[in-house]
């Protein structure tokens, strides 16, 4: 066989994330999404409104006071999964709320005794009609989602809604007519703001969605919804429950609030190269993302990079400009064209709203940094690992110390290493590590050589081991992938080959002189001719 990597084996763990819990406090989630009402369009954008039903499922009353800063904001989404790409076609202002029932959709309900608060337990319906009245309807810069901050009176220097489709739920004829969006599936969202859930730190559960079938043709399209509400999901989860082979990964940032990032690796035939979609959906991050680097590690090839995000409307001075990108060593980045500094109207990834990023590259993603576009104690940037990659397992890091020498070879120069042996001639692999007491096994197959890392101190490597377990060509030297190897970590053997063959080696250490600890030894080989 040819180009036989030698690598120590260790498990790759799975991770999921955890659903939302209710904290002590008022706790309000959408428990419903009603209607919903079609307003018509202009040509190119149609406009609809969608009815939501809060439920407190807290332990304390919700505040509910029209005319004050302590009432709930209702916003307004929708999105579409079209082609291995779930993304934003459409949002709302908000609805600001004005007085509060005392029902029972979500259980049984400890009533208040007016509409100045959502008691105990209780539910409160506004309809698609009421949230589609535009006097009603306030834009959502003046919110701060992670403190649930917002003036009285809204809408202040705002401009008054002239046509049907201002302030309500806007959407592109193009994003809807069935002709051009065959096999499309479409998700609504609805999501409440208030202060008080805010402050006792129930605010990650606030956004519910339910899927919504659209027919009709241009300019007179039908809404209907299919299956009932996912309560306390933001709609980016619908992308996993359609296509589980989607990973979803949080990203809280400190004293501010969340971004969802959900992600997907397709294949390309005939390549060594992946395609990469991701989702960001900023839920409730108040100081929001300015730009977005995703590392995929040293001497990554990255191309085909793009970038989608969803327009503000009616006057809100948000603008939607697009971002710009590159790839580099340590992965694709994309920054907003403006800074805060520059504009602090730039088109910054808001709270409430989901930007689309997609590349191809061959070597997988392992982490995302978020740099923040508003102000605000330290740190300016936010970083999560990604998770579950699919097909590409993980492998063990030897010691930091160790040495693989194959005939000679010492793995500690750079670019691979080859020399020429002949066949029948005995040569010897020498390998030294220090993981005393750690299970392992030697790892081989058909895989290409990859050069030594190179990332500098100040970059992240990102550099993984990947073998796919599943290829014929893969075995292990002491029987067994992940147990029951040697009770040490070196060995010193001679080989030889009666025949034609490469026999190649490489090695995954521990390099403390690379920032997140991974580094690829030198890659060796010996061609028997």
């Amino acid at each position: 066989m040819n180009n036989k990597p030698v690598l120590a084996v260790a498990i790759l763990v799975a991770l999921f994330p955890a659903a939302g819990f209710a904290q002590t406090g008022p706790d309000v989630i959408v428990g419903a999404l009603t209607g919903p009402s079609t307003w018509g369009g202009n040509g190119l954008t149609y406009s609809i409104s969608i009815g939501t039903t809060s439920c407190n499922i807290g332990t304390q009353p919700l505040t509910w006071q029209a005319g004050t800063p302590v009432h709930p904001v209702i916003g307004q989404n929708m999105y579409r999964l079209k082609n291995g790409r779930f993304e934003m076609i459409g949002m709302s202002w908000l609805k600001h709320g004005f007085t509060a029932l005392q029902q029972t959709l979500c259980g049984s309900c400890n009533a208040y005794p007016n509409g100045n608060a959502l008691g105990v337990g209780c539910s409160d319906p506004y309809s698609s009609g009421l949230n589609g009245q535009q006097s009603g309807l306030g834009p959502r810069y003046e919110v701060n989602a992670s403190t649930g901050a917002f003036p009285m009176p809204h809408s202040q220097g705002m401009p008054a809604a002239s046509s049907t489709v201002d302030r309500r739920l806007q959407m592109a004829y193009s994003d809807l007519t069935p002709s051009l969006n065959t096999g499309a599936v479409y998700f609504a969202e609805g999501q409440y703001i208030h202060p008080e859930d805010a402050f006792n730190g129930n605010d990650n559960n606030n956004a519910s969605y339910r899927r919504v079938s659209v027919t009709g043709s241009s300019g007179n399209y039908n809404f209907s919804w299919s299956g009932s509400t996912v309560q306390q999901q933001a709609a980016i989860y619908a992308w996993q429950a359609v296509d589980p082979q989607v990973n979803i990964v949080t990203l809280d940032v400190a004293n501010d609030g969340r971004f969802i990032v959900a992600y997907k690796g397709t294949p390309i035939a005939g390549s060594s190269y992946t395609h990469w979609e991701f989702a960001i959906h900023n839920l409730n991050s108040h100081r929001s993302a300015g730009s977005v680097s995703i590392n995929t590690g040293c001497n990554a090839t990255v191309s085909n990079l793009g970038f989608k995000d969803i327009a503000h409307h009616s006057g809100d001075p948000s603008n939607s400009i697009d971002w710009t990108g590159s790839g580099t060593s340590t992965g694709p980045a994309w920054m907003s064209t403006q800074t805060f500094q520059q504009n602090t109207n730039g088109n910054a990834l808001r709270w409430g709203t989901l930007y689309n990023y997609w590349f191809d590259s061959d070597t997988a993603p392992t982490s995302v940094t978020i740099g923040l576009f508003k102000p605000g104690t330290a740190p300016s940037t936010a970083t999560v690992n990604l998770i579950g990659v699919p097909s590409l397992p993980q492998y063990q890091l030897n010691s930091f110390n160790a040495s693989l020498d194959i005939g000679g070879l010492l793995s500690n120069g750079s670019a691979p290493a080859i020399t020429n042996a002949i066949i029948g001639s005995t040569h010897n692999i020498n390998f030294l590590s220090f993981l005393g007491g750690q299970q392992w096994d030697f790892a081989s197959g058909n895989y290409p050589l990859v050069p030594r890392s190179t990332c500098p101190i100040s970059t992240a490597s990102g550099q993984i081991i990947n073998l796919d377990l599943a290829d014929p060509a893969f075995s292990t030297w002491f029987g067994s992938t992940f147990s029951n190897g040697p009770p040490f970590a070196n060995f010193n053997v001679n080989f030889s080959f009666p025949f034609a063959i490469a026999l190649s080696g490489q090695m995954a250490i521990i390099a403390p002189n690379v920032s997140d600890g991974i580094s690829l030894s030198q890659a060796v080989r010996i061609v028997f001719q």
